[in-house]
């Protein structure tokens, strides 16, 4: 028996049919018990395959991991990276993070449980924790799980370079122009001006060296 507005399956209860996805798999918008909605193949929690809107497996992690110790979870290895870049002089990295002045907060300093219920567990694979202000420190308010390329954009060592009123990295420019990024790096060397660097094509490569000449 097909799945309709109102059923309820596990701890979900569908309250509005949507559009099928690319596959033409019927999707839905679900309630969950937890009190979060979210969109859902209807398959899927007919079969039993989704039991809820992910709320029932953080709730099993969470009992496993104080259960039965942490030190296995992704979750935990982040949480301890985290904490060495800010405390240990020794860390490669302890001079962008504990030598700025970024700390811990408390509440997770000393807690990885607090850690995992603020941020819950990582959304997808090659997320990692960044914080949104790159001058604050790592706390609820401050932090995202987001990806390394969203992140690396936020390095203090990063280059920026200003056209047009807008900001960016070296990186991002050279994905928004298609000049790759030995090229802008190189052109920034000879001392080009940011439109120089960023307008010209590739193929005008003695222009401009005559430029920097």
């Amino acid at each position: 028996m097909k799945m309709q507005v109102g059923d309820k399956i596990n701890r979900l209860t569908l309250i509005k049919n949507i559009d099928s996805d690319k596959w033409g798999h019927r999707m839905g918008l679900f309630q969950c018990e937890c009190g979060r909605q979210k969109e859902m193949l209807i398959n899927s929690v007919e079969s039993n395959k989704a039991k809820s809107c992910n709320c029932l497996r953080n709730e099993k992690f969470k009992k496993r991991v104080t259960t039965h110790g942490l030190t296995e979870s992704i979750e935990y290895g982040i949480w301890c990276n985290i904490k060495r870049r800010c405390y240990n002089k020794n860390e490669k990295e302890y001079h962008n993070y504990g030598g700025r002045g970024i700390e811990v907060c408390e509440t997770w300093r000393n807690s990885f449980e607090n850690f995992l219920k603020d941020m819950g567990l990582r959304p997808a694979p090659k997320l990692t924790i960044e914080r949104k202000n790159n001058n604050g420190n790592y706390c609820k308010e401050n932090c995202e799980w987001n990806t390394y390329k969203v992140q690396a954009n936020n390095r203090t060592n990063n280059i920026f370079l200003t056209l047009g009123g807008i900001t960016k990295t070296l990186s991002q420019w050279s994905e928004i122009t298609g000049i790759s990024y030995p090229t802008l790096y190189n052109r920034l060397k000879h001392n080009l001006t940011a439109e120089q660097i960023l307008t010209i094509k590739p193929a005008s490569k003695n222009r401009w060296k005559n430029l920097a000449s």
